[in-house]
Formats: structure tokens, C-alpha cells, sequence
């Protein structure tokens, strides 16, 4: 013999698993992995990619020739969004 509370509990298990299979809108507003790479992140990363372990102010000396505007501040910003 068939349980009720049991076929009501698989039910409802049922369509959760259903749920769970759409995929989730994807909105590149509200999620950062989708968010582009910016040009100075691009940097960032080619430098700590040949130079492991430098501090943001050694970054700051290794790409400064790049751009004059480049600050120790922005570079922790980007790496914050890494």
C-alpha cells in the first residue's frame, strides 16, 4: 500500500528538483564573475602573472609606465574585484 504523506512529500520533492534544473537568469547588472576585466586588471594580472607575490606598491612601480595615473589605491580596488 501507497503512503499519502509519502507520495505528497515526493511530490513536492519533485518539483523542487524541477525548479532547481532552470537555469538562473543571467544578469551581468547584478553578478561580478560576469562583469568585463578592465585594462588596468588586465595589468594587474599580467604583472603578478611573471612577478609572483608583489605588494601593491611594487605593482604600482611596475606598471605606473603604462599609465601616470595609476594609484596604489586603484590597484587595491581591482584586486578587490579579483
Amino acid at each position: 500500500m501507497s503512503n499519502p504523506t509519502y507520495k505528497n512529500i515526493k511530490l513536492i520533492l519533485e518539483s523542487g528538483q524541477d525548479k532547481a534544473k532552470q537555469e538562473p537568469e543571467n544578469n551581468s547588472k547584478t553578478d561580478p564573475i560576469a562583469d568585463p576585466i578592465s585594462n588596468l586588471g588586465l595589468e594587474i594580472l599580467r604583472c603578478l602573472k611573471i612577478f609572483l607575490g608583489l605588494n601593491t606598491l611594487q605593482i604600482v612601480e611596475r606598471i605606473s609606465h603604462e599609465d601616470s595615473l595609476i594609484t596604489r589605491d586603484k590597484v587595491k580596488n581591482e584586486l578587490k574585484r579579483y
